[in-house]
């Protein structure tokens, strides 16, 4: 079983590009994440909390889900996430104004870390098998049976931050995974 040892929460920040415009490639944030271990590839999810909201129709969220495929620290506090992919997941590339919150979806330290799914693997020594299928699963109630030490993935009805993240049953409550200081989840991440 492969063991899952650093999933880092925090890699939030807001576009420093004025604008970031729907066909860049790249795109600077006003972060460098310093201490923090922004793995290659991963995913990005781009717009503030009301765009991780369905419209009251039902319609799809207008956040935009991103892949990159290259991070550098510039070196003036802003950091570059480049070869994008844009508008992934049922999301449209668009146009974002300067200080929109964008952040890592899927730490790609936690992506390098995945077996070929030929393997459960561990997550704080509770086991999780096929982590695709768990993040097409968002849901907004929790099981309610849960065992300590159970996961499941909300669709940020319940998350402090209010963006679908993966959370554990720890001690008779649910908590968000890689939750802390601000609040900020580990996966942050925006069905589409």
């Amino acid at each position: 079983m492969a063991d899952i040892q650093d999933v880092y929460g925090g890699i939030k920040s807001r576009v420093d590009d004025n604008p970031l415009t729907s066909g860049a490639t790249s795109v600077t944030v006003q972060n460098e994440f310093t201490g923090l271990d922004v793995g290659v590839p991963g995913y990005l999810t781009i717009g503030d909390p009301q765009d991780a909201l369905p419209g009251s129709n039902g319609e799809v969220p207008t956040s935009e889900f991103v892949r990159y495929e290259g991070f550098t620290r510039n070196g003036d506090g802003t950091s570059t996430f480049s070869s994008l992919t844009r508008g992934l997941r049922n999301s449209t590339a668009q146009e974002w104004p300067q200080g929109t919150v964008i952040g890592v979806s899927i730490p790609g330290a936690l992506l390098q870390r995945l077996p070929e799914q030929q393997e459960d693997f561990s997550l704080g020594g509770n086991s999780i098998t096929n982590l695709f299928a768990i993040l097409s699963s968002a849901q907004s109630s929790p099981p309610s049976t849960p065992s300590n030490g159970d996961y499941y993935m909300d669709d940020g009805t319940n998350t402090e931050d209010g963006y679908a993240g993966l959370r554990q049953y720890t001690n008779g409550s649910w908590e968000d995974v890689g939750a802390g200081g601000g609040g900020s989840n580990a996966f942050s991440f925006f069905m589409g």
